[in-house]
């Protein structure tokens, strides 16, 4: 073969490697990291309940759109945090909707009462596993009873999911949106009242006190 061809070839091998290399190198330094968004989080959500076989219940929206407008609520206020009120096993979608509501308050009063005995026993140094005293049980239901009865008021409903079992029977999801201030002036108050009702110890007193005085702040 001619020694120019050769060359040449070989000229236009070099040239082409050398492009594609500096193509490489140039895409890699600038791809971007791959940003996991709201509208990520809000499709994979929507995909895991379809897929599981929940349907919205009570409206005649989307599941789609109702789930953008309760995460487009919580992006436009910080202090929105979701709850949950869950059922299962009955055949009317009116009992399921009582029975998740009151799953809802239920769960958000347990968690206070966990949280104020949790920072009592922290604070006067009572390790985990302790037995408290039978007063200050009789106290913290009382937090828990009174929290359960004001909270109602505070969750603000943004849909509801019904699925039908193989049984016949129902399971159905409440999603709540609770407004962080309102249900901490709550709470506040609801462990306040019992205070005043409670024979607590001083000691004991004193810490739930601290208590309240840190949801004010």
């Amino acid at each position: 073969m001619d020694k120019k061809i050769m060359k040449n070839k070989h000229l236009f091998v070099t040239t082409a490697l050398t492009c594609l290399v500096i193509t490489v190198l140039t895409s890699c330094g600038s791809s971007k990291p791959t940003v996991y968004t709201r509208a990520d989080e809000q499709n994979e959500r929507l995909q895991e309940l379809v897929q599981t076989g929940w349907q919205i219940h009570g409206t005649t929206r989307t599941l789609r759109g109702k789930l953008s407008e309760h995460y487009a609520k919580m992006d436009a206020n910080p202090d929105l945090y979701e709850v949950i009120g869950t059922s299962t096993g009955c055949r009317s979608a009116t009992v399921c909707r009582s029975a998740a509501f009151n799953a809802a308050c239920v769960e958000m009063a347990v968690k206070m009462g966990q949280d104020l005995k949790g920072k009592t026993m922290r604070d006067m140094g009572i390790d985990e596993g302790v037995e408290l005293p039978t007063e200050y049980n009789r106290f913290q239901e009382a937090c828990i009873s009174k929290f359960q009865g004001a909270v109602k008021g505070d969750l603000e409903e943004s849909f509801a999911l019904i699925r039908k079992g193989s049984d016949g029977l129902n399971s159905y999801e409440i999603y709540f949106l609770v407004d962080r201030q309102s249900a901490r002036k709550r709470r506040t108050q609801a462990i306040k009242d019992a205070l005043e009702e409670s024979n607590l110890r001083k000691d004991y007193a004193k810490s739930v006190e601290k208590f309240i005085n840190d949801e004010v702040e």
